[in-house]
């Protein structure tokens, strides 16, 4: 394959490997989670509901404050924001939004976050800020039926509720 002069043969190899088109290979392990879990939201959920807290407080557990960690629910954004006419990004980033707060108080509701994780997702620099928006939307929705129905209807659209 490389036969001819031997003195050049280390720089042609080199070319060779070189003229590869390595950029071309998705890297198989690019969306690990933890640096161990490769799959979905729901099976990643799924694996870190079997593992014990103990588990990941202990040395021996690699990864374990990534493991710690909760994914977010790309599902339930992309429904909030499709709902209220907005951008994933969108309900992540701006605050006072409607949209915003609907995906706090949805996450806070029917997922396992800390109000730390919430916090986190959203930026904000206060741990009791989910707790703010969450309490606030949800004396908003007593009073607003329109947007009790929207939120219902949401709901009812999302399979992991």
């Amino acid at each position: 394959m490389l036969g001819g002069d031997p003195s050049t043969a280390k720089e042609r190899y080199r070319g060779f490997v070189e003229s590869a088109n390595v950029d071309d290979k998705a890297n198989p392990f690019k969306n690990l989670y933890g640096g161990m879990i490769l799959g979905s939201e729901r099976f990643i959920r799924t694996v870190l509901d079997t593992v014990e807290d103990l588990q990941l407080q202990t040395e021996q557990t690699s990864n374990r404050k990534e493991l710690r960690k909760v994914p977010v629910p790309e599902e339930l954004v992309a429904a909030v924001a499709l709902h209220f006419g907005s951008t994933p990004e969108a309900v992540l980033k701006e605050q006072r939004s409607i949209a915003r707060k609907a995906f706090v108080y949805l996450v806070k509701k029917h997922h396992r976050f800390s109000n730390r994780d919430i916090g986190e997702l959203l930026g904000c620099h206060s741990v009791s800020a989910a707790t703010k928006i969450y309490q606030s939307f949800e004396r908003q929705m007593e009073i607003d039926s329109e947007l009790r129905k929207q939120i219902k209807s949401l709901e009812l659209n999302l399979s992991t509720f």
